[in-house]
C-alpha cells in the first residue's frame, strides 16, 4: 500500500488536529529514528508480526494492537516475520501535546484494538479523502474521532484488572451457587476487600454481590424448571433457597409468574 502525504494548508495552523501523513506497507521494513518523530505517530499491525523499542522498552506488535507513539520520543521497529502488514497515520496540531494529554494520553502507549472493523473503516475513510479532495475540516474531524476511540481502548485496558477480579467473583457464584455464600467467600477467593468488592458489582451491574447471586439461582432455577425433572421444592433446595415461599416469592419478584405458573405455562 502506498502513503499520501498531506499537503500543508494556512487553515491547519490553527486546526486541533489534523493529518501529516498517512499510509501502509503491505512489507514493512526496519524504521529507526534516533530524535524520534517530529508528528505524533499511529501506527498498527494488520497482519504479522513485528518488535517496537521506545526508549529500549521493547513492545511485540500483532495483529489486534496499535502503538501510539508521542512526538520526539526515540524509537526503532522491524519485521519479526516475512510479511509484516502495518498501516499508520502521522498527525500533529494546534497544542497537540495539550489535547492528548486531555484524552489520557501522555507517552508513547500500546493500546489492545477492542473493534478492528472500526478502526480499518475509519483509516480508510481518511486514507481516501486525504487523497482525493484533502479537505482539513473534515479530516481533522474523522481524526479526532478515531484518536478519541483509541483514547476509549486505552481507558477500557487500564481497567482490566478491574473486569479480572468481577470475573473471578461472578466465575465462584457461577460454580457455588447450590451452596451458601458469604461475603467472606468472595473476598478470599478474589483477595480484596468486601467494601471494594461491593463498589465493583455496583459499577458492573447495578446491584449488590448478594442481588447478583440471586440472580443467578434464580435463572438456574428458571432452567431446571424448563428441564421439568424435579419438583418445585427440589430446584428451590438445589439453588440453595432457604424455603420453597421464599424461592417462589423472589422468582416472582423477578420473572413476574410464582415457579408453578411458570413451569405449567412452558409446558403448554
Amino acid at each position: 500500500m502506498r502513503h499520501f502525504k498531506s499537503t500543508y494548508l494556512p487553515i491547519m495552523q490553527n486546526l486541533p488536529i489534523y493529518i501529516v501523513d498517512i499510509g501502509g506497507s503491505d512489507f514493512q521494513k526496519v524504521a529507526e529514528r534516533p530524535a524520534g518523530s517530529a508528528s505524533w505517530h499511529l501506527f498498527y499491525t494488520l497482519q504479522g508480526k513485528g518488535e517496537m523499542i521506545v526508549k529500549g522498552s521493547k513492545q511485540t506488535l500483532t495483529a489486534g494492537n496499535l502503538m501510539i507513539l508521542r512526538a520526539g520520543e526515540p524509537h526503532k521497529y522491524y519485521p519479526l516475520c516475512e510479511k509484516w502488514e502495518t498501516r499508520w497515520i502521522l498527525f500533529s496540531g494546534k497544542e497537540i501535546d495539550s489535547l492528548m494529554e486531555t484524552l489520557g494520553i501522555t507517552a508513547s502507549t500500546l493500546v489492545s484494538v477492542y473493534d478492528a472493523a472500526f478502526l480499518e473503516k475509519r483509516f480508510y475513510e481518511l486514507y481516501d479523502v486525504c487523497k482525493q479532495n484533502f479537505e482539513p475540516v473534515t479530516v481533522s474531524y474523522l481524526l479526532y474521532a478515531l484518536i478519541c476511540q483509541v483514547s476509549l481502548w486505552k481507558k477500557e485496558q487500564s481497567m482490566q484488572p478491574l473486569c479480572d477480579i468481577i470475573c473471578k467473583a461472578t466465575r465462584y457464584i457461577q460454580f457455588h451457587f447450590d451452596e451458601p455464600i458469604t461475603l467472606a467467600d468472595l473476598t478470599e477467593y478474589t483477595k480484596v476487600s468486601g467494601q471494594y468488592l461491593c463498589r465493583l458489582f455496583q459499577k458492573y451491574y447495578s446491584m449488590r454481590p448478594f442481588a447478583y447471586i440471586n440472580k443467578m439461582r434464580l435463572e438456574k432455577a428458571q432452567n431446571l424448571l424448563m428441564e421439568g425433572k424435579l419438583s418445585v421444592s427440589e430446584i428451590a433446595r438445589q439453588c440453595c433457597f432457604e424455603s420453597s415461599s421464599y424461592f417462589a416469592k423472589k422468582f416472582k419478584e423477578q420473572f413476574g409468574v410464582s415457579p408453578s405458573q411458570f413451569m405449567k405455562y412452558y409446558r403448554e
